[in-house]
């Protein structure tokens, strides 16, 4: 396989992942997971916009994945431990989906998370004193759109 062909694949697998994700196809699997209580969502690079936009946009185009059409509004009501990588978000959506486990959540990862429209000063602010049992916090390669 050329390298164009190659990159041409990862074009198209990005776009159907990114499809799957919009049209809520993780979400209803996820729905019926009453009982989870560790949630890890880790997505390629190749779908994350911030810090690899540059490469991303020359070889793939755009195929950043939102938070918001993995999780929609789901609740697990048992929910301990929530890792999130590599996708883009709003401060207020991510905080919506925090608040939601709010009295369960004690473990929380964000890793390169693109804020694409506010920012994290705005959303560490909002989300302060608001998560009572949270207790580790590990926060790496954070993106603000500005």
């Amino acid at each position: 396989m050329t390298e164009a062909e190659e990159k041409l694949e990862s074009t198209i697998i990005a776009s159907e992942a990114t499809a799957n994700f919009q049209a809520g196809r993780f979400r209803e699997m996820l729905a019926v997971a009453t009982n989870l209580r560790v949630l890890k969502l880790h997505f390629s690079p190749f779908t994350f916009v911030g810090e690899q936009a540059t490469y991303q946009q020359k070889f793939l185009g755009p195929r950043e994945i939102y938070l918001k059409d993995v999780l929609g509004d789901l609740k697990f009501p048992h929910l301990y431990e929530l890792a999130i990588s590599s996708c883009g978000t709003t401060s207020r959506y991510l905080e919506e989906v925090l608040l939601r486990h709010k009295d369960t959540l004690r473990r929380l990862t964000l890793s390169h998370i693109h804020m694409v429209t506010e920012d994290f000063r705005q959303f560490f602010h909002n989300i302060a004193g608001q998560l009572p049992e949270l207790r580790i916090v590990t926060l790496l390669g954070i993106s603000d759109p500005n």
